[in-house]
């Protein structure tokens, strides 16, 4: 039981910590090049300007805005964290590297969702791409690499140990 509940102590600081740093960075972009043209942080690898994304990752639906898209899609928002919370539930008698990935994939959820909610939209403000040759053609900010990070730990834990997730096994 304790080791248990130091698991989601531990569990419970990487989502703080995700969550802050996405909330920080956000600010520091509100703040600082909101009215800026876009700036070469790295040449040739990632640059910065700030966007408003009312749609959904990678600026699906991005077109108008509207007050019941915008209703749904924080809805859709909403669900998928009670989903994954959820399913946290259901596997949390499982080792702490199975939690991770969900724990992390609710960092950038829940600071995407507290943008939608606030202001109304969500910040993004990276751009990465290599030269010339490969060119991102999205801006996104901290949750969404939170959100891939986390999405890419899963699929990795779930292609090496399938068996573990069919159907939420708990051991």
């Amino acid at each position: 039981m304790k080791k248990q509940f130091g698991k989601f102590i531990l569990l419970f600081i990487i989502l703080l910590t995700g969550f802050a740093a996405d909330y920080f960075t956000k600010q520091w972009a509100v703040n600082t090049i909101k009215d800026r043209r876009m700036e070469t942080i790295v040449n040739g690898f990632v640059e910065i300007s700030y966007t408003e994304n009312r749609g959904m990752v990678f600026g699906v639906l991005n077109e108008k805005a509207s007050l019941p898209k915008h209703y749904i899609l924080t809805g859709l928002t909403l669900i998928s964290i009670l989903l994954i919370i959820y399913i946290i539930w259901r596997i949390r008698r499982m080792p702490f590297l199975y939690h991770l990935p969900f724990f992390i994939i609710l960092a950038g959820a829940f600071g995407n969702l507290i943008d939608k909610i606030k202001v109304g939209h969500v910040v993004d403000f990276i751009h990465i791409h290599f030269r010339n040759i490969l060119n991102w053609p999205f801006l996104f900010n901290v949750a969404d690499i939170w959100i891939c990070i986390g999405g890419v730990l899963l699929i990795i834990l779930i292609l090496f140990s399938p068996r573990e997730f069919i159907p939420f096994r708990q051991k």
